[in-house]
């Protein structure tokens, strides 16, 4: 019997997605001048240009009255919690997938007024909520820019699980390419198909000790639940297996020993995750 020697060990790598290495980069010239709004981009013709960046930072300064597009798949190196933070001139909007097809996209982070470059603090919008993540997958994510006259610039950064902030580099984007929705292979996955989760709740929320953890599936399907804390540690896992279909299960998640904070319970079924806060609050 003996500890085991180092010699026997590998550090464990966490998962990446492959093709990684910038954003893809659109530029539309000469913008109409009835066309303000971001959403006005004229994403029906082909745009003037276009590149691919090293880093979630747009070029600055290089034209008066424009639209541009960056656009790619987002590739965490940990899983946890990250919030967005939108730096532009003149107006824009960044919109994040809850997976890697555009269609799920939403708004988390815009400017109406044009900020100096690097500066996040201007608006309260420019700044997203509190997003989990998850190591080893894609999520679509995109940000739109219209440049009126003067200074032009666009930057996204983040903060990482660990309190990190930084401009998403590139190894952590792959850029967009109409094709390569149905890619698959290491780290990457396949257009996920109807969600198949029924009821997913807990109570009480916020709890002092214990929360029950409930949930209902619509089809037969491998679970996985499991509750992460914001760094992306796994706490518990509290169940793993196959579910059936009209019955309900139920589960304890026993936070005596943590510390008081907000913890995430995620649920996978059938390969598609929904995740849910949970407060410990003494």
């Amino acid at each position: 019997m003996q500890t085991i020697p180092g010699s026997s060990l590998v550090p464990y790598t966490p998962p990446v997605c492959e093709g990684t290495g910038g954003i893809a980069y659109e530029f539309w010239a000469g913008a109409s001048p009835r066309a303000v709004e971001v959403d006005q981009l004229p994403a029906g013709t082909a745009p003037t240009s276009t590149s691919t960046l090293s880093s979630f930072s747009a070029p600055a300064n290089v034209a008066e009255n424009y639209f541009a597009r960056l656009r790619g798949y987002l590739c965490v190196p940990m899983s946890g919690m990250y919030r967005f933070h939108l730096s532009a001139d003149d107006r824009a909007e960044l919109q994040l997938s809850t997976d890697e097809s555009p269609a799920n996209k939403r708004r988390i982070a815009y400017q109406r007024l044009a900020t100096a470059p690097g500066e996040y603090g201007a608006f309260p919008t420019q700044q997203s909520e509190l997003i989990y993540l998850e190591a080893g997958r894609r999520y679509y994510i995109e940000a739109t820019l219209r440049e009126f006259e003067f200074r032009d610039h666009l930057t996204v950064a983040w903060t990482m699980p660990d309190g990190t902030m930084q401009t998403i580099p590139g190894s952590s984007l792959v850029p967009y390419t109409s094709g390569s929705m149905a890619a698959t292979g290491t780290g990457v996955k396949a257009v996920a198909p109807e969600a198949t989760l029924g009821a997913f709740t807990a109570s009480p929320n916020p709890f002092q000790d214990k929360a029950k953890i409930s949930f209902s599936v619509a089809t037969s399907e491998d679970v996985r639940l499991e509750v992460y804390n914001l760094q992306g540690k796994l706490m518990q896992t509290l169940y793993t297996g196959k579910a059936e279909p009209g019955k309900a299960y139920e589960y304890e998640f026993d936070g005596s020993k943590y510390v008081n904070g907000v913890y995430i319970c995620r649920i996978t079924v059938g390969g598609k995750t929904t995740v849910k806060r949970l407060l410990l609050a003494r």
